[in-house]
């Protein structure tokens, strides 16, 4: 947790983006070009999101405890809305999610994603060819 008492900083951080409780109010970016829309969803995935595979289930889920943002990203990419008491899930399918992630990560390079996650992509594209 930090403090800051300096209105001249407090401004600097916000205009950054750095605001008390984002968790709640974070949102996609309103001046976002549409070039850079599913780069800042993949940015976003790669730390909120989950690439869960097993056997009998995968599912691919994008957690937030702003309401908005979710609801925002289902108008973009679908899915079910799962919600919990603080937070909610963005929940996709098998076929469904690979088509997500492959709008997510067809474009992304290895400076541009997260490594995990995009391994996690290229396990459930095989599990489903």
């Amino acid at each position: 947790r930090i403090r800051v008492n300096s209105a001249e900083l407090k401004d600097i951080l916000e205009n950054f983006g750095i605001v008390p409780r984002k968790t709640k109010y974070i949102n996609i970016p309103e001046d976002i070009k549409d070039d850079y829309l599913y780069d800042w969803i993949r940015g976003y995935f790669d730390g909120d999101g989950c690439i869960s595979l097993s056997n009998k289930r995968t599912s691919i889920t994008i957690t937030s405890g702003s309401k908005s943002l979710i609801r925002n990203l289902q108008k973009i990419l679908g899915g079910i809305i799962i919600n919990y008491n603080t937070y909610e899930v963005l929940s996709f399918g098998k076929k469904e999610g690979r088509k997500i992630l492959y709008l997510l990560y067809s474009t992304s390079n290895y400076k541009t994603r997260l490594k995990r996650k995009f391994e996690r992509f290229l396990t459930l594209i095989q599990e489903i060819e």
